[in-house]
């Protein structure tokens, strides 16, 4: 049974700081949780950190969305997190000043969101 994400995808123009990324984290106790099932309820666990690393993948022959699909069908681990997934999804473009074109794509689970 695919789970129903919260997918989010934008263009870049400017180089991507992955340390803002941590810094939301660690502002948001959503993004530093997991959850346990304990009978017939889960538990919410706080954690101090979890790392949100960025992805880079790189799409052939216009490619992106074909990854980004894959990305937001692969299913999430609820006890051992992260329950968010960052990926910069990089694509040959010849009309783009940059020659490839940039996508960051989110996606949450939905417990969290």
């Amino acid at each position: 049974m695919v789970q129903p994400e919260m997918i989010r995808s934008m263009r870049l123009f400017r180089e991507l700081e992955a340390e803002a990324f941590a810094a939301v984290a660690a502002r948001h106790r959503l993004l530093r949780s997991t959850f346990k099932a304990d009978g017939d309820t889960a538990l919410q666990i706080v954690h101090d950190h979890v790392p949100l690393a960025i992805e880079r993948i790189a799409a052939e022959g216009g490619g992106g969305l074909a990854a980004a699909t894959k990305e937001a069908c692969k299913p999430f681990d609820l006890e051992n997190g992260p329950l968010v997934r960052l990926r910069l999804i990089e694509e040959a473009c010849p009309v783009a000043a940059a020659g490839h074109g940039r996508y960051l794509l989110l996606v949450a689970h939905h417990i969290i969101v």
